[in-house]
């Protein structure tokens, strides 16, 4: 887990998440009705509020409601599929990159680092919204070009975020949102932070 970029904390809490009793909460909720959706047989849209979509938004105004470890556990258990034949290469493990690391690789010349992350079989950005954003609009560029490739993907991108759907649309343009409003599920979580509650 620590290979795919899951912090060390985050990690723990996936291996309790196999263990009982363990907290459920409505991120790890929504997380595990993604998965179901998404894993589903190709027959159209599924009923309900998941469909099958590819793209997961975990959105909420307050940090510490437990997006980062719905979407670690997520990581560790989604199989996603390529169909005809195909199958993801052995080196593309899912991924997870915080997005001020992310917003880095827009600087710099980080080819194969980029590749990795259009392909893998899972990518999670977290803490969209915390990157710094810059006159020329570089960082919304890449981004859009990232979340166009993962689009077209066969695997499922996750993305954790304390921006609201105006706030995104606003930060990153009509495209970025249009892209995710077509193809995301996204899933507003209404409590507060769980840090410190057992």
């Amino acid at each position: 887990l620590l290979k795919w970029g899951i912090p060390y904390r985050e990690a723990l809490f996936v291996v309790d998440i196999a263990s009982d009793p363990f907290r459920e909460t409505e991120a790890l909720g929504y997380a595990r009705d993604f998965l179901a959706q998404a894993s589903s047989p190709a027959t159209g849209r599924a009923p309900g509020p998941v469909a099958r979509e590819n793209m997961l938004v975990l959105a909420s105004t307050e940090p510490g409601t437990g997006k980062t470890v719905a979407c670690s556990w997520l990581m560790e258990t989604a199989q996603p599929r390529m169909v005809f034949g195909r199958t993801f290469p052995a080196d593309q493990h899912p991924r997870m990159i915080h997005a001020s690391e992310l917003a880095e690789l827009a600087y710099r010349d980080a080819t194969d680092e980029i590749a990795a992350l259009r392909t893998t079989s899972f990518l999670t950005i977290d803490d969209l919204g915390v990157e710094r954003l810059d006159k020329q609009e570089i960082f919304q560029r890449f981004f859009g070009a990232l979340l166009n490739a993962r689009y077209g993907a066969a695997g499922f991108t996750a993305i954790t975020t304390n921006l609201t759907t105006d706030q995104v649309q606003e930060r990153y343009g009509n495209r970025v949102y249009d892209r995710l409003r077509e193809r995301c599920v996204w899933l507003d979580i209404a409590h507060g932070s769980l840090r410190g509650v057992r």
